[in-house]
């Protein structure tokens, strides 16, 4: 945490974190959902990029990596999954610039809820644009 707050107080970094922690896994249906967003995470990262002394943005970022680097089919520990990688194309889509001071949920009074309604919020935006990539995908093998 603390060498990405000095990554962000130093400026033009690109730093990529997944909220969910990286735990996208196969619906009933074999098809890939993007986990729901942890609001601690969404709110760590938004006091960093207040207390920074660079402009910090954030940008919703969708990526289609799965066929590259599954998980297990189901989580099996909190860290060190055994994952095997494969010769697979990726995709990605960057949304537009998210203004994390005004983001839905500001008027609430209520902490906790206040960060849910920040991380669903992004996190709509991310399964949006993962969902479109997907589309897509499937558009070019038809």
């Amino acid at each position: 945490m603390n060498r990405m707050k000095e990554l962000l107080c130093e400026g033009s970094k690109f730093i990529y974190v997944a909220p969910s922690g990286g735990r996208d896994r196969p619906n009933q249906l074999d098809e890939v959902d993007v986990a729901a967003f942890d609001p601690s995470s969404i709110e760590m990262f938004r006091l960093m990029a207040r207390q920074s002394v660079k402009p910090v943005h954030f940008y919703p970022l969708a990526l289609d990596t799965y066929a590259i680097l599954p998980p297990p089919r189901f989580i099996e520990s909190e860290l060190g999954e055994t994952r095997r990688a494969k010769r697979e194309g990726a995709l990605f889509f960057f949304g537009d610039e998210i203004n994390m001071e005004a983001l839905p949920g500001a008027e609430l009074v209520d902490r906790r809820a206040k960060r849910s309604a920040r991380a669903d919020y992004i996190w709509n935006l991310v399964q949006t644009s993962y969902s479109e990539l997907k589309a897509k995908k499937y558009e070019s093998r038809t």
